[in-house]
């Protein structure tokens, strides 16, 4: 596999889905539970708890999670204008920014995957 992208392939991320003006709602809720699923594995990585699950055994509200996902996803670049190498570089650095909500849980690791 080559590891390019395709122009569809880009439009169909996450993070474009989120934050295009004209994205059905069903669409960009669909966005945020990728990201939010994404955050909580990144935070809590030795857990195999459904996403409502991990946030109740974590005391996250639903809403907080939202909020922080979309937040996650406004904050990474733009996918169709950024090389392959430098989105995820960037990806990297924005998710390693995303520190849990309550400050009564250890650090996510350094490295991202």
């Amino acid at each position: 596999m080559s590891g390019r992208r395709t122009t569809a392939g880009r439009r169909c991320h996450p993070a474009t889905v989120f934050t295009a003006a004209e994205a059905p709602a069903a669409a960009r809720k669909h966005a945020l539970a990728i990201a939010s699923t994404l955050l909580d594995d990144y935070w809590h990585p030795d857990t195999e708890e459904t996403l409502a699950d991990s946030l109740a055994a974590h005391g996250i509200a639903p809403d907080l999670m939202r909020r922080r996902a979309g937040k996650f996803l406004t904050a990474l670049p733009p996918v169709d204008a950024t090389p392959a190498r430098d989105w995820r570089s960037t990806a990297r650095s924005v998710l390693r920014a995303q520190l849990p909500p309550s400050t009564n849980r250890p650090v996510p690791p350094r490295s991202c995957r």
